[in-house]
């Protein structure tokens, strides 16, 4: 049962990251077209329209690790790190939504019984610690540029 629990709720995560990149590039388009300009020219002259295209890359990134945390035999511990990480990101980025969605997660992975019996690959270690440092750095980057605007 608490596995079920577990699958939905990392599925309800993975759509919503999946998702809000996807209404976020159709509004672009959308306002581009009103605009009658291109999506480039927007991007190189509303810096907000910027800033929020890259955290929509993010959650891109970010979605992708999870998936890829989540499909192979990976450590309890390196997605617990992860999901940790990520609460903080979509905190610090104001994405509540997404804070409580991995906040439910995590919680319902920690009343799960964690095993540490798999040895993650090195390459597998080593892309999402990377990743995750891309993903905080840009973040980061993101709200300051926003403060100081």
């Amino acid at each position: 049962m608490n596995q079920l629990n577990n699958t939905k709720r990392k599925s309800l995560v993975l759509s919503y990251w999946l998702l809000l990149p996807f209404l976020f590039f159709m509004y672009l388009l959308t306002f581009a077209t009103v605009k009658g300009s291109s999506v480039g020219s927007l991007l190189t002259n509303i810096p907000s329209l910027t800033l929020t295209f890259l955290l929509s890359c993010l959650l891109l990134i970010q979605a992708y690790l999870l998936y890829r945390l989540t499909t192979k035999e990976t450590n309890e511990k390196l997605l617990n790190h992860f999901l940790l990480f990520s609460m903080l990101q979509q905190a610090i980025t104001a994405n509540l939504i997404g804070t409580v969605l991995l906040y439910l997660y995590r919680k319902s992975l920690k009343n799960e019984q964690l095993k540490n019996t798999c040895e993650t690959a090195w390459s597998v270690q080593f892309e999402t610690y990377t990743l995750m440092g891309l993903v905080g750095i840009l973040s980061v980057l993101v709200v300051a540029l926003t403060l100081i605007q």
